[in-house]
């Protein structure tokens, strides 16, 4: 816990008495903010107060909540003086009951805490025991443990577990931006803000710059870029793992979305690249920050793609391509839909007979594609549009001769299906309809003689019965 002098002056008779007082400020506070987070926010709440060290504050905004989240809250950090309750009274969304949280922290260092899930109860103990020997790094950044909810299997948990633990050492100036937009360097940084402890002063400074407008989907990327531009130092702790994230519990999930959800997601990032824009407008446009904004943008994208492969039906995936050429235009849309569409054809390639059916994928994606004849004015992207036409052509072209395989096979197969029907009728003809025995003959011709008009039937019968014109009876 640090101490500041504070001058209070007292006016008494002809004097001015000077008395200095000290105030106590934390050593973290936590900006905690929860919106309809009924279901978990008292969950998280009891992770601070279970903290082993007792040096902190907990600045925790509700965003306008709908529900009991409000009441909850009051409830739970009632008689708590290190806990204090802001109520927005409209929702601005997360970026902002950040801002709002940030403006009212006293600790040396901030922690983002999201109401839905929770920090490990010696983490503040160990945080000010290793920072205690390097004031000087801006941002300590700790690890996690990821637990599977809703539609999250296991599986995509330790994937995004390993992601996030995966930094070590380390970093100083551009190298933190760098790490974290860019493939430049091995090192990679995830852009979330809530596995950090962010010095005040820079935390403050760096929220100040940001935008005063409502963001959306990925929100803490745009804040994290800032934040690690304005910075100098950070170092990698991901062995203390101090977040138990649950994923798979809000937007991080897998289940399907409509198509109004999704075009408001890309409403919200084409909104934060002009942001962005600005920041580095402001920052006189140096180059790391452009092409870190330029890499973060396909970043976006990429995501995106994968949101509208995986979340949308076939028909809004349609839909959403029609609003995205309008929205963002043909080259972003292009930039979206060629890596699934290109992965699909890669795919149908290696299968050696493989026939996708009417309404598969690659029929719609392609025909999407097809679409998109406009002049393009990056030669980059142009170039890949014309590999992707390849592509296309080449399935285009392998799935007709499939197709004409397909059609020779069933064509032979029901020539030999004629040919063995036709045998057996042969057979069964010869089971039951064999030429008859001699005293059979005697028979006959006794009551069919030669050469009488009962005899000429009896031999027409024959033949045309048996099949043999050489049978005489």
């Amino acid at each position: 816990m640090i101490f500041l002098p504070v001058i209070e002056i007292q006016r008494g008779g002809d004097k001015a008495a000077v008395k200095e007082s000290v105030v106590k400020h934390p050593f973290i506070s936590f900006v905690v903010i929860a919106y309809n987070e009924s279901a978990c926010i008292e969950r998280c709440l009891d992770s601070l107060k279970a903290q082993t060290s007792p040096d902190f504050e907990a600045i925790v905004v509700d965003d306008a909540s709908t529900d009991s989240s409000a009441d909850i809250i009051e409830a739970s950090i009632s008689g708590d003086r290190r806990f204090k309750l802001i109520k927005k009274s409209q929702n601005g969304g997360a970026h902002l009951a950040r801002k709002t949280g940030v403006s009212r922290a006293t600790g040396e260092y901030v922690i983002f805490v999201d109401g839905d899930d929770e920090i490990s109860p010696e983490l503040v103990k160990i945080l000010k025991a290793v920072s205690s020997s390097r004031p000087d790094i801006d941002i300590w950044r700790f690890g996690i443990n990821v637990k599977a909810e809703g539609d999250a299997n296991q599986q995509q948990a330790y994937a995004t577990e390993r992601m996030f633990n995966d930094a070590f050492g380390e970093e100083h100036g551009t190298t933190i931006l760098m790490n974290t937009f860019s493939d430049t360097l091995q090192n990679k940084e995830v852009w979330s803000v809530c596995v950090c402890m962010i010095k005040h002063e820079l935390c403050v400074r760096a929220f100040m710059m940001m935008t005063d407008s409502r963001l959306g989907y990925m929100e803490d990327s745009y804040e994290f870029f800032i934040l690690v531009s304005e910075a100098t130092s950070l170092y990698n702790i991901t062995d203390v793992r101090g977040l138990q994230y649950h994923i798979g519990a809000g937007r991080s999930g897998r289940s399907p979305i409509a198509y109004p959800a999704y075009t408001r997601w890309v409403t919200e990032v084409y909104e934060m690249v002009n942001e962005l824009n600005c920041y580095v407008t402001h920052k006189s446009g140096r180059g790391v920050l452009s092409q870190c904004l330029e890499w973060l943008k396909l970043q976006y994208l990429a995501i995106l793609g994968n949101e509208w492969v995986i979340r949308l039906n076939s028909a809004d995936q349609t839909l959403a391509i029609d609003f995205m050429r309008d929205c963002i235009g043909d080259s972003d849309t292009l930039r979206l839909l060629l890596p699934p569409l290109v992965a699909r054809c890669n795919w149908i390639l290696q299968q050696e007979d493989y026939i996708p059916q009417e309404g598969e994928e690659y029929y719609r994606w392609a025909k999407e594609f097809q679409k998109i004849d406009r002049a393009l004015p990056s030669q980059e992207l142009s170039e890949q549009r014309e590999n992707a036409r390849k592509v296309v052509a080449e399935v285009a072209s392998r799935v007709k001769s499939n197709k004409l395989k397909e059609q020779s096979k069933r064509e032979q197969e029901r020539l030999q299906e004629k040919e063995a029907e036709q045998r057996r009728r042969e057979a069964e003809n010869k089971r039951y309809f064999s030429p008859p025995s001699s005293r059979f003959r005697r028979i006959e011709k006794r009551l069919a003689p030669d050469g009488t008009f009962r005899g000429n039937l009896r031999v027409v019968f024959a033949e045309r019965l048996h099949g043999n014109t050489d049978w005489q009876p």
